[in-house]
């Protein structure tokens, strides 16, 4: 009897130490982490102005969804700043793809390789409000990597490219670092299960009390779409003058219509 007291006592022991030991290793790995990162957001960078390096080109609208499909026709110039006002009268309403499709070119020429490997962590497409509205005269897309750094541990290289047709210019923004969390990783957007492009969810919402509310202001309003590898697509009316919010919707992307 006395032997069997001492293995569990033994035994108990053992688990209280390895307990302590674990919470203190589990302890140091936190206070190291947050000496590593002091003073670094944590928090990817949402929208190429939130880079700290912008580099801006000059495009052809009117143009360049067709010049693209030309292998070896430059269609992006060199800009110092993007311009104050648009450059181009007319609206322009591009889908999620033509969008897509300069991205992925622009990305090709700033950083010489193609997105493959890359996965997309955030998408943002606006319009001005009209009368069925079918597309979008901005888009801007955020994009990281996974490189691994210590262990289970790893950091992110992220990337942004932004496209304003109506201004004739798109950017570029990074690439910067930033850690990733202890546990877990980010989460990214699955284009390829993707069910309701941004095109797609703008008529949802123009079904379900977005018509109504551009008409109510006399389309005096801007529409703005946002999706994340955290949240569905986000469609927002706000008004012009005031930029308060007249409108809002979710809708998963990856569900079917």
């Amino acid at each position: 009897m006395n032997t069997l007291k001492k293995q569990k006592s033994s035994i108990v022991v053992l688990l209280i130490i390895t307990t302590v030991v674990g919470c203190i290793l589990l302890f140091a790995s936190w206070l190291w982490y947050i000496e590593r990162y002091e003073g670094v957001d944590l928090d990817p960078p949402v929208g190429v102005e939130a880079f700290r390096e912008i580099n801006y080109y000059k495009i052809n609208p009117e143009s360049i969804l067709s010049s693209l499909d030309h292998v070896g026709e430059n269609v992006f110039t060199p800009e110092a700043t993007t311009p104050e006002n648009p450059i181009f009268d007319q609206p322009f309403s591009w889908h999620q793809a033509d969008y897509l499709k300069i991205a992925s070119a622009l990305h090709s020429v700033v950083w010489k390789e193609s997105l493959k490997g890359w996965k997309l962590y955030y998408m943002h497409f606006s319009a001005s409000c009209r009368d069925n509205p079918n597309g979008f005269e901005f888009g801007e897309f955020v994009y990281f990597k996974t490189i691994p750094y210590k262990g289970w541990l790893k950091d992110y290289e992220v990337r942004g490219l932004q496209v304003a047709p109506q201004y004739g210019d798109v950017a570029s923004g990074g690439s910067e670092y930033y850690p990733g969390p202890l546990f877990g990783g980010w989460k990214s957007i699955d284009l390829d299960k993707i069910k309701i492009t941004a095109e797609e969810a703008l008529k949802i919402a123009e079904e379900n009390g977005g018509q109504a509310t551009r008409l109510s202001v006399q389309n005096n309003c801007t529409i703005q779409l946002r999706l994340s590898g955290y949240s569905g697509w986000q469609v927002r009316i706000t008004e012009n003058n005031t930029a308060s919010e007249l409108f809002s919707l979710e809708t998963n992307p990856y569900t079917d219509k």
